[in-house]
């Protein structure tokens, strides 16, 4: 069963692009939990327990020594600092 986004969470740590290590932070919903089916070499295991994440956070690529610039033919820059950066995860708990 679907559940509305009832949590969101925080989640901090290290990132590193290229070598250069920076804090981030991830804004992250929790999507909820429902069952689904799960087969295996043609054997219904019964249904499993899923959850649904999303994280995102915002970095400046230059902070990360990403700085290579280009314009384009009638102006403007081909990449901008600012890099959004989105993380769709689903998980699948395991039985005990």
């Amino acid at each position: 069963m679907y559940r509305a986004p009832t949590q969101r969470l925080a989640v901090t740590g290290d990132l590193t692009i290229r070598g250069v290590n920076r804090p981030v932070c991830l804004n992250v919903s929790y999507l909820g939990q429902w069952e689904t089916p799960w087969w295996e070499d043609g054997v219904n295991k019964g249904p499993k327990t899923r959850a649904g994440f999303v994280a995102t956070t915002e970095i400046n690529r230059q902070d990360f020594g990403v700085s290579w610039q280009g314009t384009m033919d009638r102006g403007g820059i081909v990449v901008g600092n600012q890099v959004d950066i989105a993380i769709d995860v689903e998980a699948i708990l395991e039985d005990t």
